[in-house]
């Protein structure tokens, strides 16, 4: 099993899902995506370098794609 379990806080259970790793004209960006399937949510954590810096961008995204209300 490939599946590597990140994260078990507030009944939620991070799987991870997949790593992406897009291009552009301004610098290289990873995008690490981990589901919990049984919550449908999804969290992707972002990291951008942008190019000719040093600098390093990062954001998370967090989406609750199931049917229900979650409470922390």
């Amino acid at each position: 099993n490939k599946q590597f379990i990140a994260a078990k806080e507030h009944g939620i259970e991070l799987v991870f899902a997949e790593k992406r790793e897009p291009r552009s004209e301004d610098g290289h960006k990873l995008e690490i995506a981990q589901r919990d399937e049984e919550n449908g949510i999804l969290v992707i954590r972002h990291f951008r370098i942008v190019k000719g810096t040093s600098l390093i961008e990062t954001w998370t995204e967090v989406c609750n794609e199931g049917r229900t209300f979650v409470e922390e």
